[in-house]
């Protein structure tokens, strides 16, 4: 089929010749001049297993530092309801303030040290 003519309608200008493309299956196109590299199926056992550490590290890293940003995010979202809170209860009783402040910044103190002990 391969080198077969055909004619295909031209916009406005009658008909024109062309030469019809072969069809094929995946995998029988023609492939360009790049050669695959067939290098060694498997790497060496020592180089296996020191990829694998290094796998196993970077995912307890990696685990780690999400735990840091849970706790983190869970931090700030607790002292931000904290500081909310104090502004109503300070405005529903202004005599209170000085009281609930230390209550406040206790809780928000609290909160920031075990964040950083869990950094540490």
């Amino acid at each position: 089929m391969q080198g077969q003519m055909s004619q295909v309608p031209n916009e406005g200008h009658g008909v024109s010749t062309c030469q019809a493309l072969s069809l094929r299956r995946g995998g029988e196109l023609p492939m360009s001049g790049i050669v695959p590299y067939e290098g060694p199926r498997r790497l060496p056992r020592h180089l296996s297993q020191q990829l694998a550490y290094s796998e196993r590290k970077a995912l307890a890293h990696a685990t780690e530092i999400r735990a840091i940003e849970f706790v983190a995010r869970v931090g700030l979202q607790s002292v931000a309801e904290l500081s909310e809170l104090e502004g109503r209860l300070i405005a529903q009783t202004p005599l209170a303030e000085p009281r609930l402040k230390v209550i406040a910044d206790t809780a928000a103190g609290a909160i920031a040290s075990e964040i950083v002990r869990m950094v540490q």
